[in-house]
């Protein structure tokens, strides 16, 4: 390697190059049947949910988790309002508590 760098200096990005070749296809993201084709049964059914339920109810479920940095009461009460203003899938409700004190859905 020392006697001769130049040839090794070339010729190991050609052939990482060469075996990263194939990750130039990827598609990344999520894919769904919003994707297929307007005349296929699947995209047909995804279009059909969409208008039955509204937007969003066809996408991946993402749940942000709780931030470890202290906010103030105005924000949090800000982000209710503006969860209570949603009216699609994609809101929730805080579970509540039962008569023995354990979470409950409402």
């Amino acid at each position: 390697m020392q006697r001769r760098p130049w040839p090794l200096a070339i010729g190991a990005p050609v052939i990482l190059l060469a075996l990263a070749a194939p990750r130039s296809g990827m598609r990344l993201g999520f894919p769904d049947a919003g994707n297929d084709p307007p005349d296929s049964m699947t995209r047909q059914a995804y279009d059909l949910n969409t208008e039955g339920f509204g937007p969003g109810t066809n996408g991946p479920i993402r749940d942000r988790g709780e931030d470890a940095r202290p906010r103030g009461g105005e924000v949090a009460d800000r982000r209710a309002r503006g969860h209570a203003a949603q009216r699609s899938a994609t809101s929730r409700s805080s579970p509540g508590r039962g008569s023995t004190g354990q979470a409950t859905p409402r």
